[in-house]
């Protein structure tokens, strides 16, 4: 099957390579034959990716997991980019049920050799600078080089407050590229407890307000929450429904549309898409990350919301695969 698969990649290439002598080189890039001749690494369809919880659970009862630094993806081929997310999950055989391997649906969209929007990208967007856009570390590196991070909080970046643009602005590039600097509330610490099926994701809120503050002079308390949850690692290992728990959260503020939270759908996935305005377009995320109908705000510290996992839409009262715990110290 391999072997197949081989040649017809290399049949591809070659018809690729006939086009560009025919037609001259403008029609078709080298990245594009080299694209052709590229290893699938993605999950055939009918692949499905399992934590190892529950019943299934073995080893230790608390499996401590290192949080993994932003890397910059751009150039890079997918076939690094899936090998890197394989080895992250790797380190912990032990939390994953059979062969890991990359879900098609997620990740098969990547394009190899582009570039990704970075994270310093982003603040440039806040100001309307897309020159800038793939500026910084990949943003999706968050995610796919934290693999167990299911739920990734997106929070509400006091850099897009109307009351803090002009201070934005005067922001040097220099400052931006200092590691020290507050870019994001970036996770501490992450502890799985799987025959609990729990997981407790740990934020340094206080010291990030800090750091802020520092900056600012003081850090703004209305608006600051979780704006949205990246969370297609979720996904990734089956588990596409959530909801928060108002019962079993603490210290958050739950406003919400219709009175209660209500069970979402991620379908989120990394793809080439065209919002960076970079010739070609870079690699980035797309679809919804699942809407709850609440918006959370943290109104003291420590702090924690509780989500509930599922893989299928749950039944009422039906307990969750997964219990996903944001902690904010």
């Amino acid at each position: 099957m391999k072997q197949r698969l081989s040649l017809v990649r290399l049949l591809n290439a070659l018809l690729l390579l006939l086009i560009a002598l025919l037609f001259g080189s403008g029609s078709i890039s080298w990245h594009d034959i080299r694209y052709a001749l590229e290893t699938d690494p993605w999950a055939p369809a009918e692949h499905r990716n399992a934590l190892a919880l529950g019943d299934q659970a073995r080893g230790s009862d608390e499996i401590e997991i290192a949080i993994q630094p932003m890397e910059e993806f751009d150039g890079w081929a997918r076939t690094e980019i899936a090998k890197r997310r394989g080895a992250m999950v790797a380190r912990h055989p032990e939390l994953v049920q059979g062969a890991y391997q990359p879900s098609r649906s997620i990740f098969g969209q990547i394009v190899s050799g582009k570039p990704w929007w970075g994270i310093i990208g982003q603040e440039y967007l806040m100001i309307e600078d897309m020159s800038r856009s793939t500026e910084g570390p990949s943003e999706e590196s968050r995610q796919i080089l934290n693999p167990f991070v299911l739920l990734w909080p997106e929070h509400w970046n006091i850099w897009y407050f109307p009351e803090v643009k002009e201070v934005r602005k005067s922001i040097t590039n220099e400052a931006l590229h200092d590691p020290s600097f507050p870019l994001i509330l970036y996770p501490h610490s992450l502890t799985y407890y799987p025959r609990q099926r729990t997981a407790r994701l740990r934020l340094h809120l206080t010291e990030y307000r800090q750091r802020i503050e520092k900056i600012w002079g003081s850090f703004p308390e209305k608006n600051w929450g979780v704006g949205g949850l990246n969370n297609y690692n979720a996904r990734d290992f089956g588990l596409p429904f959530l909801i928060p728990s108002v019962e079993e959260s603490k210290n958050i503020k739950f406003r919400c549309d219709t009175g209660a939270p209500r069970i979402a759908e991620t379908t989120e996935y990394v793809h080439l898409g065209g919002s960076c305005r970079q010739p070609g377009g870079c690699n980035n995320m797309s679809g919804s990350m699942g809407d709850t109908g609440c918006r959370l705000e943290v109104e003291a510290v420590p702090a924690s919301v509780v989500y509930h996992l599922w893989g299928a839409y749950p039944e009422q009262n039906e307990a969750p695969a997964l219990r996903f715990i944001l902690e904010y110290l």
